[in-house]
């Protein structure tokens, strides 16, 4: 349902059924999950969770976005990582700090602007080492 409403240009209808229902959130990093999800579908995923940014309903897929940031696609780990800054949560912080490893340039780079965003925030304290080499 969700990806036929975000196909559909309906991305607000997605926002308002999370709010009232935090436990489907899930179903939106499944979808995230799934390679032949569509672009479109991608963005309003990303748009869903940055409209609920900090809420309790995206910091309950921390776990599930973590996950994926080690699976498969080189697409899907990225927007995980893009994603996880959404959660304004230091359980992140592992997921992200790992896919600075990742095997993908762009991966390693979303990650690290990822906790960027989240020491900005204050959610990650500033010590946090940089890659390496």
């Amino acid at each position: 349902y969700f990806e036929y409403l975000l196909a559909s240009g309906r991305r607000e209808k997605v926002a308002e059924i999370v709010r009232r229902e935090p436990d489907r959130t899930r179903s939106l990093t499944r979808l995230l999950g799934r390679v032949k999800t569509t672009l479109h579908v991608r963005l309003g995923i990303g748009a869903v969770l940055e409209e609920l940014r900090g809420t309790e309903a995206v910091r309950s897929i921390v776990q599930d976005l973590g996950r994926l940031t080690t699976e498969g696609d080189t697409r899907v780990r990225g927007d995980a990582c893009y994603l996880l800054t959404f959660t304004h949560s230091a359980e992140a912080v592992p997921y992200l700090t790992a896919c600075r490893r990742d095997p993908d340039k762009d991966v390693r780079e979303i990650a690290e602007e990822a906790l960027e965003v989240l020491r900005a925030e204050g959610v990650v304290p500033r010590q946090t080492s940089p890659a390496s080499p």
